[in-house]
């Protein structure tokens, strides 16, 4: 922070403007509406921000990529000698000249201080991740340059309380709006380009939903039905009333326009039109869930009720917000919550706005904890347009599904609805998670200012979430697609059921369970209530009579005894005349026939059960997502609630598991009950009691299930009497959402790829495009940005020759359109190589000249392979393994000369980075390979060599040069499969595990297993019994404890129990020097690679073999 006037030689700094005329004792009246003075000054701000951007950007590009220097001060002297020294103050008014080199200043006007530049860019960096609000840095700086001897004081030389914080709130305020100018520059720039180069994009998305998922709206193809497809986009919407505003807090004047909130007047229009719609008669529909369990879902959500006030109305003038997200956490729209529930027409408006980025033919399954009741309103009332309602669909998010009526679960719940896959619209939660450090800062800012902070900050979170779409794939086809898979198959294993038959039961489940008659009996209850109530009366009437009756047979005369007697009888009269008329009111025979007969009190306690089961159910998934919640924040996985929260939260949780398990014993208790009363001719299916422990509780297959409250026709059906069918439904359920979900993330993956091509291709254009010359530099960094995305987005379902040949397209692509030629590059390497590795700079320049390598390349393209049969390892019958010579001449299998050589590819190749420290080491003549150089290299050789296609044996894996390591150390399972699940090495027939050999001296070796063929060879280029002897027993182990990984993991490998041969596969030194080892082990790597079985060169070819080699990695790699 900088003085634009001059500090003085009193060691003092001056406080800003307003800081130093500010009065210290008087009190000022908060303003809650702008005043005229700072709607000017604010004015002066928009006046002048956009002409600083050209200063801006002079200096971001000569700061970008470099360290800032400190200017050295000027010497200023005279050559005479006889010129008198004169200083003066000055006042500075320019500008541009602060920003140019670096400076920001706090008033639009006169400013007294200035801010560095690169400490606002850390400021904000900063604030993405804790939200300091900027009082801490105003506070920070001011202790610090206390401390540094310049106390800060005003004009009378009073200390000053807070200097810094208001001309710092400016600062930061206004520096994001210079700074946001650029970035738009960017984007309006590649906006052009996209339509320059692709003039019609009818079918896509627009280019703003694009850019925030990329995965979600990158595609060309929209339509998808909402069966087996499930539609082409999920969201989630949902609202969260912890980002409230105190009306104390006031308004400021507007300077932000927002990239994510939808304007308020939209918003009102929305709530305009339903409130008409409502006016009018509803339309008739009959949903698929019975508008009993609708209207019970309605009460047992507060969202469902508008008119419930959330917070307090007259403390809070905004009151929250709502979301809509994609199925990757990105936030897509925002809407302001201004009333004091959660009114529908938030909703409405998001999902409005949502379609108006949409191709006509798009569909959306949208998530929402109150989805069904929202649909039911969309379907009644023409909340949105038939074009509109027809291609939407909702569903209840996961975490919230649970708690609604199992009939709106069976159509709602995404878990138990065809299409919807893995998605699991919890989103939202996540992101009120990311926003929460926001609260303690928007609650007291400017209205305008509280928007200004939600809106940047849902960009900074996006961000990191867009770059990491890749990984997110990754992990979703991992944990929700395959470790899924394999819980489901064993169960359906232990149900011993087709999954004809467990589709068959799904079916009559779900009709059984949606009728209308299942539902009806909630009004039932009640009536039923009041039928036994006046039984009781009877009771006691009748009870009365008898009494009375046994007086006077007794004989004594009692004559008011005949009073009572008559006026009894005229009671139990009446009594009677009012069950059978309130049972008749019941009309159980007409509407309920199967009830007919039934004792009452079986049929109340049975519905009893009912009831009590649903609020069981109800507490229940509450308390596991509240253990859930607490055990994610302990491990890591969700943000930490502090050691206070966590145990208030245990001991809210723990406070209500009594209540929990009074219930359950009520339930059993009523489940005795109707078990004593039941009759086996009433064929109504009787409740199983539940386990009173939680654990047991939520694995138990009964709890989701509603009672059973008619008598079944014929047979009771398997789905309600047998566990393990039910156990089954679920399996199969399981496995029919993980197909789901595989062909959704596919999709996703091709989305990616193709979002990233045309992107790339419009950044490309755009460096060649003259009139964007002036951001050429933020347009380049752009394209690093684009480029590494390659990386970040790989997949298993995108190769990665997509990826590359998009990075290869897009220059040729926007040369086209620039009318500029892209030139063939010739591509002259030198490799040198040191003698000895302390003589650095002695090379040989013969070694790999331009006109060796291309010789070589050209007898590489004239070489053919020849056909290659099945190997015959020469074994005798006892296993044991040949060791005689394999002579070039006597086998085809054996690699010689330039047959493994590697050429210099002639086509371009994704670049990935190669430690230049590893890459000295391979260009030393002497160089002894690092792990990191026999990884990198055998991938090197994995990619030119076309990925294994004519590999000896099958497909190959290639391991890392640590598994061995790993293996030796005992290290555990969990070490060990991080270590090798890329490889995908249960999918391979041969696996490649180079081997680092520490004792008696460091050595490299090779070992090459045959799984089908259970064989394993071992390559030493020194050919030492023993050491093959040591490693086989190891590598014996090694095997079956992958593969036992590889089970537990949830993939099938063979037996591996057979008897198993090892051989070397060189049985006289190859090798006669102490530092190429690790080159004969890659070039035994290259010749299985090329479909040979060893390999057998001299010790000058490997010295050739590792020239062209640092050529092939110097070609295809980038230093690091």
């Amino acid at each position: 922070m900088t003085d634009v006037n001059t500090i003085e030689d009193t060691g003092q700094l001056p406080a800003d403007e307003d800081s130093r005329n500010m009065p210290d004792v008087t009190p000022r009246v908060k303003r809650l509406v702008p005043d005229e003075a700072t709607n000017k000054l604010y004015t002066a701000w928009l006046s002048l921000i956009p002409r600083l951007v050209p200063d801006y950007l002079t200096y971001i590009h000569a700061t970008q990529g470099h360290v800032g220097a400190q200017t050295a001060p000027k010497d200023i002297s005279c050559p005479s000698g006889t010129c008198n020294l004169k200083s003066s103050s000055i006042l500075c008014l320019y500008y541009y000249s602060l920003v140019r080199n670096g400076l920001f200043p706090t008033s639009p006007s006169q400013p007294r201080i200035a801010v560095s530049i690169d400490l606002l860019d850390f400021y904000f960096a900063l604030f993405e991740r804790s939200a300091d609000a900027v009082t801490a840095l105003a506070g920070a700086l001011k202790t610090l340059y206390t401390r540094r001897g310049f106390p800060i004081v005003n004009d009378k030389g009073e200390p000053i309380q807070d200097p810094f914080r208001r001309g710092l709130g400016y600062a930061v305020q206004w520096y994001d709006r210079l700074r946001s100018i650029p970035e738009d520059m960017v984007e309006s720039a590649l906006d052009e380009c996209l339509r320059k180069l692709y003039p019609s994009p009818a079918g896509q998305c627009s280019r703003l939903l694009q850019k925030r998922c990329p995965a979600c709206f990158g595609g060309n193809q929209f339509g998808r039905s909402f069966g087996k497809e499930g539609g082409d986009v999920h969201v989630a919407l949902d609202a969260t009333f912890s980002q409230r505003h105190n009306a104390s807090a006031g308004e400021s004047p507007w300077f932000y326009e927002p990239k994510y909130f939808i304007p308020k007047e939209e918003v009102d229009a929305v709530g305009d039109r339903i409130a008409a719609a409502r006016k009018k008669t509803a339309k008739p529909y009959q949903g698929p869930v019975p508008e009993s369990a609708l209207d019970e879902c309605e009460k047992s959500y507060e969202a469902a009720d508008e008119k419930k006030e959330k917070t307090h109305g007259k403390k809070f003038d905004d009151t929250g917000l709502m979301a809509l997200v994609c199925r990757h956490d990105i936030v897509l729209f925002l809407a302001n919550i201004d009333t004091p529930g959660e009114q529908q027409k938030y909703a409405i408006a998001l999902l409005d706005r949502l379609f108006a980025h949409l191709p006509m033919e798009a569909t959306v399954a949208a998530f929402y904890d109150i989805g069904c009741v929202l649909d039911r309103s969309i379907h009644l009332y023409d909340f949105l347009p038939e074009e509109v309602a027809s291609r939407l669909i909702f569903a209840t998010s996961v975490m919230h599904a649970y708690g609604h009526q199992w009939a709106c679960q069976l159509v709602y719940n995404p878990r138990l609805r065809e299409g919807l896959g893995w998605s699991e619209g919890e989103g939202t939660e996540r992101i009120w998670s990311k926003f929460r450090k926001l609260i303690g800062v928007t609650r007291s800012s400017a209205r305008s200012r509280r928007i200004w902070l939600l809106d940047r900050h849902a960009d900074a979170i996006n961000r990191p979430a867009r770059e990491e779409l890749g990984n997110w794939i990754r992990g979703r086809l991992k944990k929700g697609v395959e470790a899924r898979n394999v819980a489901a198959h064993k169960d359906l294993a232990e149900t011993k059921t087709s999954l004809d038959e467990l589709r068959k039961q799904w079916e009559e489940q779900r009709a059984a369970q949606l009728s209308v008659k299942r539902h009806a009996p909630a009004r039932l209850k009640k009536e039923l209530d009041s039928v036994l109530n006046l039984l009781a009366e009877l009771e006691t009437v009748e009870t009365a009579m008898a009494r009375l009756q046994a007086q006077v047979e007794s004989g004594e005369e009692y004559p008011i005894v005949h009073e009572y007697i008559a006026s009894l009888k005229r009671t139990h009269s009446r009594a009677v005349a009012k069950v059978e008329g309130l049972y008749a009111s019941l009309n159980v025979p007409h509407d309920f026939p199967e009830l007919k007969g039934l004792p009452l009190h079986f049929v109340r306690i049975l519905l009893m059960a009912r009831d009590l089961k649903m609020n069981i159910r109800k507490r229940a998934i509450g308390s596991f997502f509240e253990w859930d919640k607490l055990s994610r924040a302990a491990g890591g996985q969700d943000q930490p609630l502090g050691t206070k929260l966590h145990q208030q939260t245990q001991k809210a949780i723990a406070k209500r598991t009594p209540a929990l398990r009074t219930a359950i014993k009520k339930f059993n208790g009523y489940c005795t009950e109707l078990q004593a009363m039941y009759e086996d001719d009433w064929n109504i299916p009787l409740p199983h009691p539940l386990p009173t422990e939680l654990a047991a509780l939520r694995d138990d297959s009964s709890l989701l299930a509603d009672v059973w409250i008619t008598p079944v026709v014929g047979v009771i059906p398997r789905w309600l009497q047998d566990a393990f069918i039910r156990k089954g439904i679920r399996a199969m359920l399981a496995l029919d959402r993980s197909v789901e979900e595989r062909r959704r993330l596919g999709c996703e993956a091709d989305n990616l790829c193709r979002w990233y091509g045309r992107e790339l291709a419009a950044a490309e254009l755009a460096l060649r495009l003259p009139q964007y010359t002036n951001i050429s530099f933020l347009m380049r960094q752009k394209l690093g940005e684009l480029m590494l995305l390659q990386v970040r987005w790989r997949n298993p379902l995108v190769s990665d020759l997509r990826f590359r040949s998009h990075t290869e397209e897009a220059p040729r692509i926007a040369a086209r359109y620039a009318g500029t030629e892209t030139p063939t590059a010739i591509r002259w390497v030198y490799v040198p190589f040191q003698d000895h590795p302390e003589e650095p700079d002695q090379t040989n320049p013969d070694v790999a000249d331009g006109e060796t390598v291309i010789a070589c390349d050209a007898l590489e393209e004239l070489l053919e392979y020849d056909d290659i049969g099945d190997l015959d390892d020469g074994s005798d019958d006892n296993g044991n393994a040949p060791v005689h010579h394999l002579s070039p001449k006597a086998a085809e299998d054996v690699a010689v000369g330039g047959r493994i050589l590697p050429a210099i590819p002639t086509s371009g190749y994704g670049r990935y980075p190669f430690p230049e420290h590893d890459m000295a080491r391979l260009r030393q003549a002497r160089g002894l390979l690092s792990d990191d150089c026999i990884n990198s290299g055998a991938q090197v050789l994995l990619r030119h060599f076309d990925y294994g296609a004519r590999t000896r044996g099958g497909s190959p894996a290639l391991l890392s040069t640590r598994l061995v390591a790993l293996h030796r150390v005992r290290t555990d399972d969990e070490g060990m499969w991080r270590d090798c699940a890329r490889s995908a090495f249960w999918e391979r027939d041969v696996w490649i595990i180079p081997i680092h050999r520490a004792i008696p001296d460091l050595h490299w070796t090779l070992a090459v297993v045959y799984i089908k063929k259970k064989r394993i060879a071992y390559f030493d280029s020194f050919a030492e019994k023993a050491a093959w002897e040591e490693d086989a027993k190891v590598l014996y182990a090694l095997v079956h404890k992958l593969r036992r990984l590889a089970t537990e993991h949830g993939y099938d490998m063979d037996d591996l129990d057979d008897h198993w041969v090892t051989y070397p596969l060189v049985t006289k030194a190859l090798q006669h020097n102490g530092w190429d080892c690790g080159v004969w082990v890659l070039a035994c790597i290259g010749a299985l690679l090329c479909g040979y079985h060893t390999i057998e060169l001299s010790e000058e070819e490997i010295a050739e073999y590792r020239c062209r080699l640092v050529a092939l990695v110097d070609t295809m790699t980038t230093p690091q």
